[in-house]
């Protein structure tokens, strides 16, 4: 397995910190704290157990992070893109797994806080998702990857995912 540099490492996490860290936790923080609803959500609420979903998407996002760093030597940041195609972990069952994961998280917290706002908010976030993966993310990777990205979507879908993993392996650029 490669070893990830302490750069790799320092880049992943001001990604982290900056990308998923705004749309899953500041924004919904921000409209929460408009709303006048406290970020503390009731534990003695049966809502509680939306952190269920929520600490699993977390993870996912977190897996396919990390699957970024060490199996693609970059990050998901579109800037500081991967230089292999990243076709292990979580990818092996579904292309975009660290969105599904994000967008779990904030349904979480609709349901965690009851907020309409914070789903209205995963819905306009998913579809902002849906419009950057299908108008820039897939033609950009097509480009970089070619035939080995065109093998990898007719094998795997999009959203959905399928319960036989697929593996492959990534060409680097």
């Amino acid at each position: 397995m490669p070893r990830i540099s302490p750069w790799l490492l320092a880049r992943v996490l001001i990604f982290l910190l900056v990308i998923p860290g705004t749309v899953m936790f500041y924004v919904p923080g921000y409209l929460l704290l408009r709303s006048g609803t406290s970020y503390v959500p009731d534990f003695a609420s049966p809502t509680v157990l939306f952190l269920i979903p929520g600490i699993t998407g977390l993870a996912i996002v977190l897996a396919c992070v990390r699957d970024f760093a060490v199996h693609g030597q970059g990050t998901p940041a579109p800037v500081d893109p991967p230089k292999m195609l990243v076709v292990k972990g979580l990818y092996r069952y579904t292309r975009n797994p660290m969105y599904m994961g994000v967008i779990t998280v904030l349904l979480s917290e609709s349901g965690l806080y009851l907020s309409g706002t914070l789903l209205v908010y995963a819905i306009v976030a998913f579809a902002g998702f849906n419009a950057f993966v299908f108008l820039h993310e897939e033609p950009h990777l097509r480009g970089v990857f070619g035939p080995d990205y065109e093998e990898y979507c007719r094998r795997i879908p999009r959203w959905g995912f399928t319960l036989r993993a697929r593996s492959g392996r990534g060409r680097e650029v």
